[in-house]
This record gives C-alpha cells, structure tokens and sequence, in this order.
C-alpha cells in the first residue's frame, strides 16, 4: 500500500516536549507507566516496567543481541510450566482468546502465509510489547497491515523499511534514545542491528510508539498508529483522529479477522496437532512449541514453499504465487539479516518466478511475482534496499 509517511510521524517528539518534563524524565524524577527503567545486578543488566502506581510489574532480562545464536531470555510464557510462575510477557492467543478444533482447521491461502510467517516473529513481539507496555495484539496488526509480515518489505518510493514500514531517520532516533544511559528509554542490549533484521524491526516499532505516546500524550491504539503514519496532522484536539487518516487506522484493524482465525492454533495442545489436515502448519506448530528459534523456522518455511513449488509447479494461479513470496520472504530473510547462504535456494526460486511470471493469471498475480524477482536479484547482487 503506498501512502505518505512523513518522517515527523516519529521525529517530532522534541518540539512538542516542554524542558521541565524533559528534564524530569531525563533525571530519572519522573517515571511513566510502561517506561524501561534499567537496573543493573551483579552478573546481569535487567529492565523494569513500571505500573500506573509506579511499582515494578515485572522484570525481563536484557534480550540477546542476536537471537539466532543465543538461547531465548528466560521470561516465562502460558504452558511453559507446570508450576506456577510469573507471566512477563503474555502470549497473543491468551489476550485474544479463542479455541479451535484442530481436526477442523483449514486456513486459506492469506490465512496460511500469515500464520506461516507469524510464528517465527510471535516471541519477539510478545517480548517488545511487554517492554514497552503496548497492546501486542495491536502490534501485530500492525505488523500485518504494513509489510504483511515479510521481514524484508521495502517500499522504494517512501523508503520504508521491514515489518513496520520505519524510516531511516526514525531507526536512527530509535537507537539514539537506545542508547541514552541518562533517558528513559535506555536499554543498550537491545538488538537494533540492523533495519531489516526482524528482532531490530520490532524492538524499534515498539520504541517508536511508546515514545510517541509520550509526544501526544495519548496511548490509545487507534491514535498511536495515526500519528505514526501521520505525524501531527492526524489527531485533531482533543485527540480525534482526522478522518482521512481514519480511514488506514480502520483498515489496519480489519486485520483482526486474521488474528481470530489464526491464533487460537497456538493454543491446541501439542499431542493434538498431528489431527491437523494441512501438514505445514501442524509442523510449523510444532516446531514454535518446541522452542525452535527464528532462523530455525525460517528455513523451515523456505523449505515447506520451496517443496510445495516443486511439487505442484509454478501454475501462477493465487495459491502458487503465495507460496512463492513466503519462500522468498524466509530465503531472503535468512540470507540478509541471518548470514546464512540460501543463494541456491533464490536461484531456484528465480527459476520458479520465471515460470510463474509466463503463467500469470492475472496483472496483480505478474506484479507480486515481478517485485520478489527484482528483490532476488538485488539480494544475489547485495544491492537489497539501497
């Protein structure tokens, strides 16, 4: 979707700040609900959220720079344990709600990618939503509406980059607030490696909309994702949305549908996935509860698209051509953001789009097969997003 994101959605926090606030926040004498607040033990860095009565609701251990070769933080999750123990971050499915017989579910096409491409960013949104305090269901939309879940989207004409659509300009604030051991916002090991990366993406997109509702002084979804497509111009006081701007915030919340249909998957025990019909997400299920990490499902993904291709052929019908851009979402991923060589795998997946592209139905079906060969080039050539 190609819209006008202005760079001032993120970046005009500083203008709106009065010093005194500033000052209070920077010192450390004010502290806002949600806020990181870094503590510092013995042998570990730590984070503290604080709630409305300014008592810490839980603590996470500082996240790994790089989640592929460190093992998960030690936060507990619903059904980790049979004991009782504290839940830091709570899982999307146990907000949402939901239960599904899983001998009934067949998801379609937009369904299936979606879910596919979900699990392996599910944890680390859990995670950067519990940090920064903001509704992970809403973030998740998000996520959806902007890039459809495809860690490398990149939209050459705004020059907006990965899962949430983020400028430049606004990774660069991202880090710098990061990085301020005199802000509120410091937290030094947090992966903002890289734009495309997607732990980097979503720890930013968390940053940047707990930061904005501090510049608006409002924390309301609705109005948190109209200023950040918008900037100023999209809230009207006393905080109404402009109407115009509405009209993306609705769409973006149309992508509930897809949560109330994916996400009570998470919550089918484990012992019962096998009665799931479509083999790639019984697998993919059952990897997550696993604890599989990103890269690991990753290629897991690539690998199920890449099979189904070879399998059924490149008949460029929808369900082809969606199986074809998770493929090349996973092996680009991985060979961008991961340092793992699918170079084989985007070469075979060149060939398939070729075919694709001969038997294209349709002129959106020709797009979409189009733009994931000019990607595989770009990525083969290492010229992606520059």
């Amino acid at each position: 979707m190609s819209r006008i994101k202005t760079i001032g959605r993120k970046l005009w926090g500083p203008t709106v700040f009065t010093a005194s606030f500033v000052a209070a926040l920077y010192l450390g004498v004010v502290r806002l609900p949600g806020l990181p607040q870094l503590v510092k033990g013995d042998d570990q860095t730590s984070i503290q959220i604080y709630s409305l009565n300014d008592q810490p609701t839980y603590t996470l251990s500082a996240l790994p720079g790089k989640e592929d070769t460190t093992p998960f933080p030690s936060l507990t999750y619903p059904g980790d344990s049979p004991s009782p123990t504290p839940v830091f971050a709570p899982t999307l499915e146990s907000i949402l709600g939901g239960t599904v017989d899983p001998s009934t579910v067949h998801l379609s096409e937009w369904n299936l990618i979606t879910m596919e491409l979900l699990v392996p960013l599910k944890r680390d949104i859990e995670l950067s939503a519990a940090r920064y305090g903001i509704d992970p269901i809403f973030l998740t939309k998000v996520a959806i509406f902007e890039s459809n879940l495809d860690p490398l989207a990149y939209n050459s004409f705004s020059n907006d980059y990965g899962l949430f659509q983020i400028k430049k300009e606004s990774q660069s604030l991202a880090q710098s607030l990061a990085a301020d051991k005199n802000g509120p916002f410091y937290f030094p090991e947090l992966n903002m490696a890289g734009i495309f990366h997607p732990q980097a993406n979503i720890n930013m997109a968390a940053l940047l909309m707990k930061y904005n509702s501090v510049v608006i002084g409002f924390s309301e979804p609705d109005q948190l994702y109209a200023y950040y497509v918008r900037g100023p111009g999209a809230l009207n006081s006393p905080g109404e949305i402009d109407s115009g701007v509405n009209v993306i915030v609705s769409a973006m919340n149309s992508r509930i549908e897809n949560l109330n249909v994916i996400l009570p998957l998470f919550s089918i025990p484990q012992d019962q996935l096998s009665t799931i019909s479509q083999a790639e997400v019984s697998s993919l299920l059952q990897s997550y509860h696993n604890g599989a990490s990103p890269k690991e499902l990753y290629l897991q993904i690539a690998e199920i698209n890449l099979s189904n291709l070879r399998s059924y052929g490149a008949l460029g019908d929808y369900p082809s051509t969606l199986s074809y851009s998770s493929a090349v979402a996973a092996a680009g991923v991985l060979h961008y953001s991961y340092g793992v060589d699918m170079s084989a795998q985007l070469r075979e997946l060149s060939s398939i789009g070729q075919v694709l592209g001969l038997n294209a139905q349709n002129t959106d079906i020709l797009e979409r097969v189009s733009s994931r060969q000019n990607r595989i080039d770009a990525l083969l050539a290492g010229t992606w997003g520059q």
